[in-house]
């Protein structure tokens, strides 16, 4: 699993991955750091489901993985993370997380429904962009990624 994060500002980063049962199978702190990539592997773990907490100076945003055995051999399944967050006024930050080539439609919508921008994004692994609009009335985005939407009201 590939664990992509970027700050606003540079602080101290809590990464936290538990079992069903809740224990804590593994922790660790970045220390100063707004961006950066980590790997974790999950391949010497049992079977199940295991959440990935992420802790920053904004809060905490989890993540859940799925690590199952296939007849091949271990293989690690994990859901397309999609997050928008808000950086700053009428400035916001699209991240997109997944499992290797996937294609995204990113819709933004004004107050009435209507479409005002929409494109289209090959994402190999992982995506990040700031989105201003300032300039637009925008009331939500829609993001659909391998036939999964995910809408979020700004």
């Amino acid at each position: 699993f590939n664990l992509v994060y970027k700050g606003s500002n540079t602080h101290r980063v809590a990464i936290r991955i538990v079992d069903a049962n809740n224990r804590t199978v593994f922790v660790e702190t970045i220390k100063k750091h707004d961006a950066f990539a980590r790997p974790y592997n999950f391949s010497n773990l049992p079977e199940g489901v295991y959440t990935v907490e992420v802790t920053d100076a904004n809060g905490t945003t989890i993540a859940q993985i799925e690590n199952f055995e296939t007849i091949e051999g271990k293989t690690i399944a994990y859901p397309t993370l999609v997050k928008f967050d808000n950086i700053e006024l009428d400035k916001y930050r699209l991240t997109i997380v997944n499992d290797g080539y996937k294609r995204a439609d990113i819709n933004v919508y004004d107050n009435n429904e209507n479409l005002i921008f929409n494109t289209t994004e090959d994402i190999n692994g992982s995506y990040s962009k700031l989105y201003n609009l300032k300039r637009v009335n925008a009331a939500k985005i829609e993001v659909i990624v391998a036939g999964e939407t995910k809408t979020f009201e700004l």
